[in-house]
């Protein structure tokens, strides 16, 4: 078990972090999926991880999420309104914390984002 002695986290920029990402698991999922938001500690600080149960990501998309006004066009993504600046904002304020944000996916079971916040 680690525990984290500080970990830096400006709070306007969690703020936008957890808003973006528990929005877009709504967005983007069928109506009654999960999503879960879970807090762990790491040896180099502490993990946020929000995961749903959706209709997941093609690879080929992963590596453009962060860019800014990407957005997935496809048959599960018609409805869903936004502007493709979500992620690059968590990203963004990740960066701007010394942190990083990374994505996990599998077509038909869902997504992972796991934000990783360093000690300080």
């Amino acid at each position: 078990q680690y525990i984290a002695e500080q970990v830096f986290a400006a709070p306007s920029y969690l703020e936008q972090i957890l808003i973006n990402l528990i929005e877009n698991g709504i967005k983007y999922c069928p109506p009654k999926s999960e999503i879960r938001v879970q807090w762990s500690e790491t040896p180099g600080g502490v993990r946020l991880s929000v995961k749903d149960n959706g209709p997941g990501i093609e690879s080929y998309h992963q590596g453009r999420l962060f860019e800014r006004f990407y957005r997935v066009r496809d048959e599960s993504t018609l409805e869903a309104r936004g502007t493709g600046l979500g992620l690059s904002i968590v990203r963004n304020a990740m960066a701007k914390m010394g942190g990083y944000v990374d994505v996990k996916s599998v077509p038909g079971l869902g997504t992972e984002f796991i934000c990783e916040f360093p000690n300080h």
